[in-house]
């Protein structure tokens, strides 16, 4: 067995200085596409990645969702000790709950790899940055969420785990680097000065016209005009919400001197997990959280709401999470809208779950749940009845999806670096499969964030002819010009194009993106006429076939009626969207 240095994230200066010098890569996500001329010539291998194994990855997640459970359960007791407080699991179920599935999760792919590596192979050493255990430790959610995707980031964890394992670290010199311990920085718009004062004024009216016991509408992914008339549904004047950031606190180490248990086993990950939770837990939980209480106090929000409705502050926004936690403790209905495609689809989703289990009614674009009494099928929050506008459309869009290089929270779904690989894999043989009558018109819409996937530059390498959209603007304005749509990974955008007719391919690799049993049927009519494919080759070869009649195909009677069903299961048009939620809001308001 060949003696080799360990190399665990892509930062260069824990690697060996000599490229002669035995490595192995704990995983694809060390090396670059942008570095490939480096760590191509490198005497290397890389580890076999144990999700690649499906069935495992599936059975680890339901272990983590079990010890989850238990681990949010001890949370809870500890938080209400080191707060002098006395709040319900689902209080702090809907403060902490994200984070920690996220690190829960997260942990645990990066302790298991660690442990099978030196298992397996002949580790002599592996280098480690010297820093702060401070500057890793995240002010809020939003902080932690920009964290994770760093190679800096994971580099500290896998420096931690290896701790509890007997391999010669050497510490080399400190990074200079940003510390990450505060707020994210916002993206700003840059809008004109007549719309900044507009939404401030905005802002202040809602302020000044805010009952105590109304309605709270915030992020809810209606379009503005439809949360509008929502508003005047149930009774009350529109408003327009705007947020504030989570105080900024000092790490107390003296505040973290606790553990969930205080044995230790380095093979055994839920002793592993409740010694690094005190350690790791975001600064709002914990040293700042009672500002953050206060902070809630001071709030123009609704003090006695009648209920509460978001689709998109539930996860990331740590200052709604505390204030609808109070209040949802206090007896207001909490209701969350769908946010996503996965959503109703994927075999297993850990966010479904969370989202279920905190809110009192969960609205979906149309499926529904046998044991879950609490979903209603609203229909498509997104979307509303006004048509896109086709010009004499031209393009082929195809949109490409960029993944973290680390794994993150659990769905079905390509995980890390190899398996995005893959599905990068199958995007190229799709457009190799394509006539050329096809390529001429096809445009690849680039995913907006790339986390070092470098999806520009394997595209000019791969098919220098293939022209590219940045993935800046708005689907919406894309499909204006498109005569298909070509969807290649199960999110938002096909039941965007699907919901408005548009015609539309669907193709992905049914063993990275699983399917739950109960929506199978729905995507078995989608295949039957064409619309859904398991393979690259198989829908590159039915566009061609198809390319030069691609309306006729698509208002054949069988392609239709296979269209409307699946999207009233998974992308209903409510014709009547506004007065099914007010309906739901309601209803579910007069049972507290």
């Amino acid at each position: 067995m060949v003696k080799r240095t360990l190399v665990t994230t892509a930062l260069e200066e824990t690697w060996p200085d000599s490229p002669e010098e035995p490595v192995l890569f704990l995983g694809e996500w060390c090396r670059l596409y942008s570095k490939k001329k480096y760590w191509s010539k490198m005497n290397a291998e890389i580890a076999p990645y144990h999700w690649d194994d499906r069935k495992k990855l599936h059975q680890d997640y339901v272990y983590l969702i079990d010890l989850y459970e238990e681990l949010l359960e001890e949370l809870t007791k500890k938080l209400n000790e080191l707060h002098a407080v006395q709040h319900s699991v689902r209080y702090w179920r809907i403060i902490v709950g994200p984070w920690l599935g996220y690190f829960v999760q997260i942990v645990f792919d990066r302790w298991f790899m660690v442990k099978e590596v030196i298992k397996k192979n002949q580790i002599t050493s592996v280098n480690c940055i010297q820093t702060s255990n401070k500057s890793f430790i995240p002010n809020d959610m939003e902080a932690f969420e920009k964290m994770m995707v760093e190679d800096y980031w994971n580099e500290y964890i896998y420096s931690k785990l290896l701790e509890f394992f007997k391999v010669p670290i050497k510490k080399v010199q400190k990074i200079m680097r940003k510390p990450l311990n505060q707020n994210v920085e916002k993206k700003i718009l840059v809008f004109s000065k007549s719309k900044r004062l507009l939404a401030f004024f905005i802002n202040r009216l809602s302020m000044s016209l805010c009952r105590k016991d109304e309605h709270f509408l915030i992020k809810t992914f209606m379009q503005p005009w439809q949360e509008i008339l929502l508003q005047l549904k149930l009774g009350q004047t529109p408003k327009k919400w705007s947020f504030k950031q989570t105080a900024l606190a000092e790490v107390n180490s003296s505040l973290r001197k606790w553990a969930l248990n205080k044995s230790l086993n380095k093979n055994n990950f839920s002793e592993i997990i409740r010694l690094m939770i005190p350690q790791h837990i975001p600064i709002c939980y914990l040293e700042g959280y009672k500002n953050n209480v206060a902070l809630t106090k001071s709030l123009s929000w609704p003090k006695q709401p009648k209920s509460i409705f978001t689709s998109n502050s539930h996860v990331s926004n740590d200052i709604f999470k505390i204030w609808a936690a109070e209040k949802v403790e206090n007896g207001a209905p909490y209701f969350i809208g769908q946010h996503g495609g996965s959503f109703g689809v994927a075999k297993w989703i850990f966010f479904e779950e969370h989202e279920i289990k905190t809110s009192d009614a969960y609205l979906t674009f149309g499926w529904q749940r046998s044991d879950k009494s609490k979903i209603f099928a609203v229909g498509n929050i997104k979307e509303t009845d006004k048509p896109i506008k086709r010009k004499r459309p031209k393009i082929a869009l195809m949109a490409a999806m960029s993944m973290p290089r680390y794994s993150y929270w659990l769905y079905s779904v390509p995980v890390a670096a190899g398996q995005w690989q893959s599905y990068f894999s199958d995007l190229i043989s799709f457009v190799k499969n394509c006539s050329k009558n096809v390529k001429d018109y096809l445009l690849v819409r680039l995913y907006s964030q790339d986390y070092g996937n470098n999806q520009k530059e394997r595209w000019a390498a791969a098919c220098p002819e293939i022209r590219l959209d940045s993935g800046k603007q708005p689907m919406r304005n894309l499909l204006k010009k498109t005569r298909i749509y070509i969807s290649t990974y199960n999110a938002t955008t096909y039941l965007e194009s699907l919901y408005h007719n548009i015609p539309t391919l669907i193709f992905w690799n049914p063993n990275h993106w699983e399917i739950r049993d109960e929506a199978m049927p729905y995507f078995e009519l989608l295949e039957k006429v064409g619309i859904f494919h398991k393979s690259p080759s198989s829908a590159a070869n039915h566009l061609n076939r198809i390319w030069e009649h691609l309306e006729e195909w698509w208002q054949r009677h069988e392609v239709q009626e296979a269209r409307a069903k699946f999207c009233n299961r998974f992308s209903r048009n409510n014709g009547a969207l506004v007065e099914s939620i007010a309906n739901v809001l309601q209803k579910i308001e007069k049972k507290y």
